[in-house]
């Protein structure tokens, strides 16, 4: 999806989500055209220039490639507004390896301030109740990762946000600098 619901401050492709013509879905027609190199490559990570939970297909696509590739690695980067229960249940029951949610502050102040129409408390509450719904289900998978963005004075609340990773089930986090 080159589509977003949010105007993160740092987001290169904003001139992207203001012109029309590159709004975007991919259709199921080239998706399925993709899933061969899929099989031989054993892999697919979905991600995109926007946030590829506004794919209406997206779920579908995930099915689709869990059923012709058993054994393959499908990772998925959100943003986690859109995590409903429906996406955790599904990323769950197909085992996808890692659902890696960007998320940067350990505050509402920090995170809307830089991932902007965002909201803090659904996001957290998005990702626990994947880490809930893993453990009901007794799975290890999706391994749960962050995606946090040192700019903007989130230095400052890297520690409170590695205690709050903790207590909502993020597993692991990447750090990225942003310039």
């Amino acid at each position: 999806s080159s589509v977003c619901n949010l105007k993160c401050r740092m987001c290169p492709y904003l001139g992207v989500h203001q012109d029309d013509s590159y709004l975007t879905f991919m259709a199921p027609e080239t998706f399925e055209r993709l899933l061969p190199a899929v099989k031989r490559i054993g892999a697919v990570h979905f991600s995109g220039a926007g946030e590829p939970l506004y794919n209406k297909n997206l779920l579908s696509f995930i099915d689709r490639t869990r059923a012709e590739c058993p054994k393959a690695r499908i990772d998925l980067t959100t943003n986690g507004t859109l995590l409903s229960r429906d996406v955790a249940e599904a990323v769950v029951r197909n085992r996808l390896e890692v659902l890696k949610v960007s998320i940067d502050g350990a505050t509402a102040e920090t995170v809307q301030s830089i991932r902007r129409n965002s909201d803090f408390e659904r996001i957290v509450n998005n990702v626990r109740r994947l880490s809930e719904i893993k453990r009901e289900r007794g799975s290890r998978y999706p391994r749960i990762l962050a995606n946090y963005m040192m700019g903007y004075g989130t230095y400052r609340e890297l520690p409170d946000f590695v205690r709050l990773a903790k207590q909502i089930g993020i597993e692991e986090g990447g750090c990225f600098t942003q310039r």
